[in-house]
């Protein structure tokens, strides 16, 4: 047989647990979540759990394969006796209500998942309900088994829903939920400790452990400078998210931009292969994936969060104009960007008038959000890199902002990305300036005129990387499509 499913619970779980304590032999395929696409038109309905017999069979639907799996094991645990099985489904769709609703805790953050369990745990909850209905037939039965005097797949499903509402529900918070259902907690543990579970569970607490090992953090790909992926680099180190900062050249763009999903960058993929687009959403997932978090839960904290972002946002959209321009024509698109009326200058006057009325060092609530990683990003722009630096007192005419990127850019695991940053701008100088030298040397045959054009080409070179030293990257490009 083999089961096919995602390398998570949920659906498959507790046929898992059938086949394994009724010592069918099985492969359980696990698939990610990027490898579902290719295989979905291969499955009779465009889902999973699958289970294929021998024969070449493939059965669908969660519930009829968990009933099939407890047919065909030794001992069996989906009972003949007619009456017998009506009581086990009766069970087990009761407990499938819990996982259904549990399955929409999937992926929500952390915070989230605690309220949600919180409701569903509650006595009128889903979870609340179904394990009071458990609790009270047991008592009802005085015995240790749902259904008759032996396990059956009413068990599985309940371990299936006990583990998932005590170990993953919000990183652990609900670990205690069964301490007011005794004899629940007891019919979970004897399930665990059935030989065939014991041994499925140790290999499977072992493979999890080799697989975090070695896990796949987030990968972060853009161009080696700011604009568009900055602000996102920033939520992820200030929320403590590891990840992998691809930087690229913009020789190496062309051939990667048919691997990308829309032709563009910046993408995160997420360590199941997902590949999320869009500079903002991408932002928005940042924030929302630390810790602290950085995006709010609450909507309308969130829609604060987002109008200051995407105001900001127009400002970076407008600074990428300058991208390439000369010095000169940077400077003048600078002072028309940072007028009363530009772009820029209206940004910063709406932050410092935000500020002002909230008497408060952040835009939104009271700790730092996406719109500090997004101030910062935007402030470093125009004091540090545009027009070489023309605009470094930009920001004199608003305090409250001069003070709320000072103390983003404080925050230490900020402070320690820009540090590794700058070291490895001076890094790339120097080696620039051993090219230089190079460069010098293998020219001492050619005429001077010649010398001094090859030399300056080199210094010049030596000088925009140098010059990059003190932006600490800040170099402005556009968002690639």
């Amino acid at each position: 047989m083999k089961l096919l499913y995602f390398d998570f619970p949920v659906r498959a779980e507790a046929a898992r647990l059938a086949l394994h304590a009724g010592g069918v032999a099985f492969e359980d395929k696990r698939i990610t979540m990027a490898e579902w696409p290719a295989l979905k038109a291969g499955t009779p309905r465009g889902q999973i759990p699958t289970l294929t017999l021998p024969d070449g069979t493939v059965l669908t639907e969660s519930l009829a394969i968990l009933r099939y799996a407890g047919a065909s094991g030794s001992p069996r645990l989906y009972p003949s006796d007619p009456l017998a099985a009506v009581r086990v489904d009766e069970a087990v769709d009761i407990l499938n209500d819990v996982l259904g609703a549990l399955t929409k805790t999937f992926g929500k953050p952390v915070d989230v998942q605690k309220k949600m369990g919180e409701e569903l745990l509650a006595a009128d909850g889903a979870a609340g309900k179904a394990f009071a209905w458990v609790e009270a037939a047991l008592a009802q039965r005085n015995s240790l088994y749902i259904v008759g005097d032996s396990m059956t797949i009413a068990e599985c499903m309940l371990k299936t829903v006990a583990d998932w509402v005590t170990v993953d529900l919000a990183g652990g918070a609900f670990a205690s939920a069964l301490a007011a259902y005794p004899a629940v907690a007891r019919n979970v543990a004897m399930a665990s400790a059935v030989p065939g579970i014991k041994k499925y569970e140790a290999a499977r607490m072992q493979t999890r452990a080799s697989t975090e090992a070695v896990a796949v953090p987030l990968k972060l790909l853009y161009f080696d400078f700011p604009v568009r992926a900055e602000a996102v680099r920033l939520a992820l180190h200030a929320g403590g998210v590891a990840f992998e900062d691809k930087r690229i050249t913009m020789a190496e763009w062309p051939a990667l931009k048919a691997g990308t999903p829309r032709g563009q960058i910046p993408t995160l993929t997420l360590p199941d292969g997902t590949v999320l687009t869009e500079s903002l959403a991408i932002l928005r997932y940042a924030g929302a994936s630390g810790s602290p978090r950085l995006y709010p839960s609450d909507p309308l904290a969130a829609v604060r969060v987002d109008e200051a972002v995407d105001i900001l946002n127009d400002v970076l959209g407008a600074l990428t104009k300058t991208f390439g321009k000369p010095v000169d024509v940077q400077k003048k698109m600078g002072e028309e960007l940072l007028a009363a009326d530009g772009a820029a200058g209206k940004a910063f006057a709406w932050v410092e008038a935000a500020l002002a009325q909230r008497n408060s060092l952040y835009i939104v609530g009271d700790s730092m959000t996406i719109a500090e990683c997004m101030l910062k990003t935007v402030a470093d722009w125009v004091t540090v890199d545009l027009a070489g630096g023309a605009f470094a007192s930009a920001l004199a005419a608003y305090p409250a902002v001069v003070k709320i990127v000072a103390l983003t850019s404080s925050v230490a695991a900020i402070k320690k990305y820009e540090a590794g940053r700058k070291k490895a701008v001076k890094a790339s100088a120097k080696a620039s300036a051993k090219v230089s030298a190079k460069a010098d040397a293998s020219t001492t045959s050619d005429s001077t005129a010649s010398k001094a054009r090859r030399t300056s080409v080199v210094h010049e070179t030596v000088g925009r990387v140098k010059g990059r030293l003190f932006a600490a990257c800040f170099r402005p490009s556009v968002e690639s499509q």
